[in-house]
């Protein structure tokens, strides 16, 4: 029973430290959009910023042209869909983490 007792504190910490990380993440994501607005994208704090980002927002590109098809939208919908996604994930790993308790 402690060893099942053990794994299941290792388990729920590995869950926090995974929601902590998802937060963190998010605010990278408001970071580069706001200073998406007063930074050229060749500046070495936005280069960075977009290197962290960019992974998650190509994945819903795909997505955000099926949805913007003849559109001229100025704004990408992609890092909204990926700060969105984030936001869900959060949501759910919290809630198991609430269940498990």
């Amino acid at each position: 029973m402690l060893m099942l007792t053990t794994l299941h504190g290792i388990g729920l910490q590995a869950l926090l430290i995974l929601v902590k990380l998802l937060q963190l993440y998010s605010y990278v994501f408001v970071a580069d959009a706001i200073l998406s607005w007063f930074l050229r994208p060749g500046n070495k704090l936005r280069s960075v910023l977009i290197f962290l980002t960019e992974p998650l927002v190509s994945l819903f590109r795909p997505l955000e042209r099926r949805i913007l098809r003849n559109s001229m939208f100025p704004i990408s919908l992609a890092h909204l869909f990926a700060f969105f996604f984030l936001q869900i994930l959060q949501y759910v790993l919290y809630r198991i983490i609430i269940f498990v308790l």
